[in-house]
Formats: structure tokens, sequence, C-alpha cells
């Protein structure tokens, strides 16, 4: 699950839920409720028309396990994430 909270004083908390699969384990599901939302902010922020240029994006994680992962153990993640980086580069976050 992931959580968006726009800074903004009418802005609407945006919670989202993704299914991960069976047997997963839990790395990776810490994970997948990272990147969902990094792509949640994608989204929220390609959607807005603000021409603010020092963009701030806050993501709080307190699995130890997803904050120090091996990202080369998972190449779909890291892809994911490498993508998702790149677009909020170009949205303006540094």
């Amino acid at each position: 699950m992931a959580v968006l909270f726009p800074n903004v004083s009418n802005g609407d908390t945006q919670t989202v839920t993704k299914p991960i699969g069976k047997m997963v384990c839990s790395e990776k599901c810490e994970m997948e409720g990272v990147l969902l939302g990094l792509e949640m902010s994608v989204e929220y922020f390609s959607g807005t028309l603000s021409a603010t240029t020092n963009r701030k994006l806050f993501v709080f994680c307190d699995c130890s396990t997803v904050i120090e992962i091996e990202l080369q153990s998972y190449p779909d993640i890291l892809y994911r994430l490498h993508s998702v980086l790149c677009q909020l580069h170009e949205l303006g976050f540094g």
C-alpha cells in the first residue's frame, strides 16, 4: 500500500493498493510498496501545472531490509525503479 499526501491545503490524500502475487517474499512486497508510492508521485506531479522548480519528494519506509536491499537480486524492480527515477528527474526532482 502507498499513501500520497500532497503539500497543498486542498490536496486530498490518495491511497492505492496493488496485488503483488502469491508466495512472494516480504522484501519484494515492501519494495513494491515503495515503487507504488513513487509511481503515484509521478502520476500526481505529471498532472499538476505548478511551475515549481524546487520540488521535494519524501519517501518513508520503516523496513530496514528494503533500505539496505541489494537491488541486483531483483532486476525487475531495479528496472522499474530506474524508470520511475528518470521520470521524476524529468519532472524537476533532482
